[in-house]
């Protein structure tokens, strides 16, 4: 789907961009939805501009900042979609991490003890923060294999009520249940990160593929036949693009939580647009470290477009940063180029230590 000459000359509408944090808490849904996205795309570790030889390291790594880029082709459109994983510990103690995405993947074990509770801190954060949920109800392979054909009703209240106690969360934070989460309205997944095959409402009715013939594949344990006609990624992206806001909807009621500091009228609106002709406006809210290369910052350009060699400040502060190079993804990697436009996830590196989770323009 994405190759690095589309992703450098992809061109960003912003009604066709999607920013997503994919989290998970007990388990490594998260990641393994993310190492499944990059095999089938055909990376590799050494695709990375900073690949160290001499140290084994998989496409993604635990306990750090790990992403995903693709161009997904969707009803005769492109869409250009950047996912972000954080460790959990980090959002619990840097709620800015949100302010990356405008839409979050909400990866939950099916099989696992309290796991609401396990998981309502990590919500609540996020509807706080407004960040539009989708909810992937994984390990379903394994819930299947828990409950004999005969409590088939058992597995369904499983389902039912996880489905319930998220809800309860989000109207909770919300005080409506216009974003709860529904099987009708498709923005609930189920499915198996591990062994990639995945559906939500729209996915059965195109594929035709009923629940009983799902159970009965696992049961049997023929995993590829599920991954051929139900691929877990399709359903994930279409979701996506279905049921994420654009950026010109979210920001609309994001920008109090993303500017701590009052701004202009034509900045704010050129925010919304994600309009890369605009006033340059970025926020820096991670970093990779490398053995063998300085470290890199994450980033995502709200507005205007990011180039080598700029020299940005901090928002009401005299204290300035040059920015040495620059990077965007590409699948699970980041790759060198000139400029990042509003629209585009990327990193950077520069000449001294940024301030996270504040916003810098030019």
């Amino acid at each position: 789907m994405l190759g690095i000459s589309k992703a450098k000359e992809f061109k960003c509408n912003v009604e066709n961009v999607r920013n997503v944090l994919v989290l998970s808490v007990i388990d490594n849904g998260a990641k393994s939805l993310l190492e499944k996205f990059s095999y089938e795309e055909g990376y590799s570790i050494e695709d990375d501009i900073l690949y160290d030889s001499n140290k084994y390291m998989r496409l993604t790594k635990e306990g750090e900042i790990n992403t995903f880029s693709t161009i997904y082709e969707f009803e005769n459109n492109g869409y250009l979609i950047n996912f972000t994983n954080f460790p959990t510990y980090m959002i619990k103690n840097q709620e800015y991490l949100l302010n990356s995405a405008d839409t979050c993947l909400i990866v939950i074990s099916s099989t696992e003890e309290n796991v609401i509770e396990k998981y309502t801190e990590l919500i609540q954060s996020v509807i706080r923060n407004k960040i539009k949920p989708i909810l992937i109800i994984n390990k379903l392979d394994m819930l299947i294999r828990i409950y004999e054909d005969d409590e088939i009703e058992q597995l369904v209240r499983r389902i039912a009520y996880i489905m319930a106690k998220v809800n309860d969360i989000i109207e909770n934070e919300r005080g409506s249940d216009d974003w709860n989460i529904e099987v009708e309205k498709g923005n609930v997944i189920f499915g198996s990160a591990t062994h990639g095959w995945g559906f939500n409402r729209e996915v059965s009715e195109k594929t035709g593929i009923e629940f009983k013939e799902i159970q009965k594949t696992v049961k049997n344990s023929i995993y590829t036949n599920l991954d051929e006609k139900i691929p877990i990624s399709k359903a994930i992206f279409e979701c996506i693009i279905a049921n994420s806001p654009v950026t010109s909807k979210s920001l609309t009621y994001r920008l109090p939580i993303i500017c701590k500091n009052e701004i202009g009228t034509d900045m704010a609106q050129s925010m919304i647009d994600a309009d890369p002709e605009g006033p340059l406006i970025v926020m820096f809210f991670g970093e990779k470290h490398s053995e063998i290369f300085p470290k890199s910052i994450y980033c995502r350009i709200f507005s205007g477009t990011l180039k080598k060699g700029d020299e940005i400040h901090l928002m009401n502060s005299r204290e300035t940063i040059k920015v040495m190079h620059t990077f965007i993804y590409d699948g699970p990697h980041q790759f060198a180029c000139g400029e990042i436009p509003a629209g585009k996830m990327g990193s950077i590196m520069t000449d001294k230590d940024v301030l996270l989770g504040e916003l810098y323009f030019l």
